[in-house]
């Protein structure tokens, strides 16, 4: 289960390095949605389905005999979900989302570099 919202500006939140997440310091007045569900059941915004398993499914996929390292089968958060660890699964999940985040900086920061140099 998965409970969170989706607030107006980021400046609206602090991470917890200890718990390894984010809390939003004024919630009455930035959030736009509240967010909540499972992954494999049902995804609600503020309080309304917009995404149920059993109606939606997923198409099931042939997996190729020799798969690239890169592949998504071998992430941790979804092998975790696959064994049933869905709190594990989503700790490496929000841990991808924030490398993910950090490469995005990386790369405008090296393409803001290369545009002054080239100037």
């Amino acid at each position: 289960m998965f409970r969170g919202v989706i607030t107006n500006i980021s400046k609206n939140a602090n991470f917890d390095n200890k718990q390894n997440s984010y809390s939003v310091t004024t919630q009455d007045k930035h959030v736009l949605a509240k967010i909540e569900g499972e992954f494999l059941k049902e995804v609600k915004f503020n309080g309304v389905p917009y995404w149920e398993y059993d109606s939606n499914g997923f198409p099931q996929l042939k997996r190729m005999k020799n798969t690239l390292q890169s592949d998504s089968m071998f992430r941790e958060d979804l092998i975790c979900l696959r064994k049933g660890d869905e709190d594990m699964s989503q700790k490496y999940k929000i841990k991808l989302e924030e490398k993910q985040r950090e490469d995005k900086k990386n790369r405008e920061k090296y393409s803001a570099y290369n545009e002054k140099k080239n100037k």
